[in-house]
């Protein structure tokens, strides 16, 4: 008899099967936000740091790392219940993250901190075209040294910017 069937039946075919999803809380389901945090964290810095300051880059991406890694997969089982002392110690301090978490934020804001302190000593010191530094040229108007000014305050900016966030949410617990 031909596959499928008794001898001289028709071989059926089954429907095709949707593709299938994958659980609920796969990891890869979030590499979105982890993607945007990451990229989004270690950006200024790598505009700030690089090439110059590869350590510190290096810190700040092992720290950004962590951070990401603290914030997608929290250590420990969920809780089943509460504690009532620590939710009420929680409310009362308004501390809402970890400890590590915290000792993270304060670390990526300090090397934040540095990269902005960096980049302006590298971004002034610096000579142009014409071999003079900065303020000298800024002192001689000419125009592309105004360019670099302002792209200066704007990394510092940013980078200080950041290193508030980091460093506020850390030492709040926030």
């Amino acid at each position: 008899p031909p596959p499928g069937g008794a001898a001289g039946g028709a071989l059926r075919e089954s429907p095709p099967t949707p593709p299938s999803r994958p659980p609920a809380g796969m990891p890869y389901q979030s590499i979105g936000p982890i993607a945007a945090l990451a990229i989004g964290t270690v950006t200024p810095l790598a505009l700030t740091l690089y090439p110059r300051e590869p350590e510190a880059l290096l810190a700040g991406v092992v720290l950004a790392g962590a951070l990401v890694s603290m914030t997608f997969n929290p250590s420990g089982p969920p809780p089943k219940a509460y504690d009532k002392a620590v939710e009420q110690r929680a409310i009362e301090n308004v501390v809402m993250t970890s400890d590590k978490n915290r000792v993270v934020r304060l670390g990526l804001g300090s090397v934040y901190l540095y990269a902005a302190s960096t980049f302006a000593i590298w971004m002034t010191n610096t000579a142009g075209a014409s071999g003079s530094k900065l303020a000298a040229r800024l002192y001689a108007r000419e125009l592309g040294a105004v360019g670099e000014l302002v792209l200066t305050w704007t990394g510092c900016l940013v980078d200080t910017y950041i290193a508030g966030i980091w460093m506020s949410s850390g030492y709040c617990g926030q």
